[in-house]
């Protein structure tokens, strides 16, 4: 699926199952600049891509609801837009270089999204056995992003450093609650959670474990 032009209603893609795609960025599902989709009750597997198996572009709004995004090779979603929800989800099994669930960062152009504060949002969702050959085996956000996460469990997630979550170049994880680290490895160092500038608001802490 390709999605372009700039957004109104949400195109909506539900009880679909998405596998066995090829490609480079946005395998399965690609959202243009400033569009908005939802994907819900779905299960996107067994595609393989050079970058992402979901992609959204500057100023997209992606939501993702009840979904399994699981044994892709390539990102499962790579995000560069405005907001990001995933809730009741499982992701996992997916290998990637960075951020083998979700990848989040700037588009090339930062005035594309307002000096780039996109906002993510991780809710009830399981991310358990991600593989990543660099950086944040789960998730990787960077460049002044900003994320919550509530009730998420990070399980037996892998990669060279920050086994389950790295948070890089500015980016803020601005609120956690009721989240579950166990059993994340790291090759090299920050076995579970590696956060380089800002823990929350009005801070800059490093944080490592």
């Amino acid at each position: 699926m390709d999605a372009t032009g700039a957004f109104t209603t949400p195109a909506v893609l539900r009880n679909v199952h998405i596998t066995g795609n090829n490609g480079s960025i946005g395998a399965a599902v690609r959202l243009g600049p400033y569009t908005s989709v939802v994907i819900e009750s779905s299960s996107i597997t067994g595609n393989t891509a050079t970058s992402s198996v979901i992609y959204a572009g500057a100023g997209a709004v992606l939501r993702l609801i009840n979904n399994t995004i699981s044994g892709n090779n390539g990102t499962g979603v790579a995000f560069t837009g405005s907001r990001l929800s995933v809730c009741g989800s499982t992701l996992a099994g997916n290998t990637a270089v960075n951020g083998s669930a979700i990848s989040i960062a700037c588009p090339a152009t930062r005035m594309d999204v307002g000096a780039c504060r996109s906002q993510i949002y991780i809710n009830d969702t399981w991310l358990e056995g991600n593989r990543a050959t660099g950086y944040g085996g789960a998730v990787y956000m960077r460049d002044g992003t900003y994320a919550a996460l509530h009730n998420v469990t990070f399980e037996r997630n892998s990669a060279r450093e920050g086994g389950a979550v790295v948070a890089d170049r500015d980016a803020c994880l601005f609120n956690m609650t009721l989240v579950t680290f166990q059993h994340n490895k790291a090759s090299d160092r920050c076995v579970t959670l590696k956060v380089a500038v800002n823990w929350e608001h009005g801070s800059s802490r490093s944080y490592t474990s």
